[in-house]
């Protein structure tokens, strides 16, 4: 969310607690989380709109799954330091024919608790599904599907929310790909006010549009030694919304992997790094978010190979 958009909805539920609750000048909101998450991609900034690494790489780009280079089942456990809640996710992927890819996820989240200014802790949960879909239309190119939906309970109230994403990847020669994505939410934010607590949905249904590209080098190799990722993301209806995404991928040994990633924009300037390590069909991946500008947390994953 960007500035001016959260500015104006502090606002609104500001006016709207005051309404209710009279004498209650503080407001703390927080922002629920509603996607799922890719290991390497985090660590790399995010910058994955063209990546077609595994199954998770269908949260950058859907149409990723019609070019997976790794189709394996993905674990991955997220702590998010602040609120210290935990991200349980299982993916899978299927081929479903030779021009028709899915991808199933599972994610629950548990244990968080967010301090009101008066001190009263809420805890909250979530859990919900995502199911994407890829079709080959000629070798190079797959458009792809998305959809999500979560159940949030925030203190003694529940709410159900979702989004839906689209893409097209397009794999001209091998070793470069091309990303285009458009997801749009309905989202929801966790809002605190004096002792009492409440889930509020955003005023509009927020788009993002990306545009990325992504290189390995070698381009014919089963485990590349560099890989180079760019995105670049607009979103809507925010006029000033905008933030550039790029990661690095080095294999100094075949077995061992070190990513870096930088996002710049608008809203925030961030770095994040991780690493990962495979032996034979197994495979860990770590990615932290150390910058007390964003929320700061980890991510690790175990991904067996099928």
């Amino acid at each position: 969310m960007g500035t001016t958009e959260r500015i104006r909805l502090l606002t609104t539920c500001c006016a709207l607690v005051l309404a209710t609750h009279a004498g209650t000048a503080q407001t703390l909101i927080s922002d629920a989380h509603l996607y799922g998450a890719s290991p390497r991609g985090f660590a790399m900034a995010d910058a994955y709109c063209a990546d077609e690494n595994d199954v998770t790489s269908m949260y950058g780009n859907p149409g990723a799954l019609g070019f997976l280079r790794n189709t394996s089942i993905v674990l991955t456990h997220q702590v998010e330091w602040t609120t210290q809640s935990a991200m349980e996710q299982v993916a899978v992927p299927y081929q479903l024919s030779r021009d028709v890819s899915l991808g199933i996820s599972a994610v629950v989240a548990r244990d968080g608790r967010l301090s009101g200014l008066d001190g009263t802790e809420f805890a909250f949960k979530s859990y919900g599904v995502d199911l994407g879909s890829s079709i080959r239309v000629i070798p190079t190119l797959t458009v792809g599907l998305l959809l999500g939906a979560r159940k949030f309970t925030f203190a003694d109230q529940t709410m159900t929310t979702g989004w839906v994403q689209t893409g097209v990847l397009y794999n001209p020669t091998p070793g470069i790909t091309y990303g285009v994505s458009y997801r749009i939410r309905n989202s929801l934010l966790c809002v605190i006010a004096g002792s009492h607590a409440s889930l509020e949905r955003e005023p509009t249904w927020p788009g993002e549009l990306e545009i990325g590209a992504a290189m390995t080098f070698p381009a014919h190799s089963g485990v590349p030694m560099v890989s180079l990722a760019l995105t670049t993301s607009k979103n809507f209806p925010s006029i000033q919304r905008f933030n550039t995404k790029g990661g690095l991928e080095v294999y100094p040994v075949p077995f061992l992997a070190l990513r870096l990633g930088y996002k710049v924009g608008s809203s925030v300037n961030v770095g994040r790094y991780g690493a990962g390590v495979k032996v034979g069909r197994l495979q860990m991946d770590i990615g932290i978010a150390p910058s007390a500008a964003e929320e700061r947390s980890h991510i690790m994953s175990l991904s067996y190979s099928l």
